[in-house]
């Protein structure tokens, strides 16, 4: 298993956190897993992708990724995020290269579950300017 940070993920925001309960009401803090299933071959590919693709979606957001055999999960602990910002990041993903399977879960502290998703990624056996979408 590793880890790769991405350059702001290096601060830990357990000191961020709100300590009084009733102002943690007031922002509630979310947290994002995405685990991604992808083609070996490409996983360096795939890593940079991803990263590139998370502090795009997620500005100032600290995130890292963990990656263990042929799954990639990207993790972001804490964040104030929208369901908005993770579902572009997540539709993004799928359409990547090499990405297989793609399902994402998004909790907020009061609220538990507010996003999941899973998604198939493309097929990119049919050419090189299309895809076909794998038969069910």
């Amino acid at each position: 298993m590793s880890v790769v940070s991405s350059s702001e993920s290096s601060v830990l925001l357990s000191e961020d956190a709100p300590r009084n309960p009733a102002s943690a009401r007031l922002c509630p803090r979310t947290r994002l897993h995405i685990r991604l299933m992808i083609d070996k071959s490409l996983h360096a590919d795939i890593a940079g992708e991803v990263i590139r693709l998370a502090g795009r979606f997620m500005p100032d957001v600290p995130h890292f990724l963990v990656t263990d055999g042929d799954s990639v999960t990207l993790r972001v602990r804490q964040g104030d995020l929208r369901v908005c910002q993770t579902d572009m990041l997540v539709c993004r993903l799928a359409r990547i290269r090499g990405i297989q399977h793609v399902s994402a879960e998004q909790r907020r502290s009061p609220d538990g579950v507010v996003y999941q998703a899973m998604l198939r990624g493309r097929s990119w056996t049919a050419g090189p300017n299309r895809s076909v979408l794998p038969a069910p």
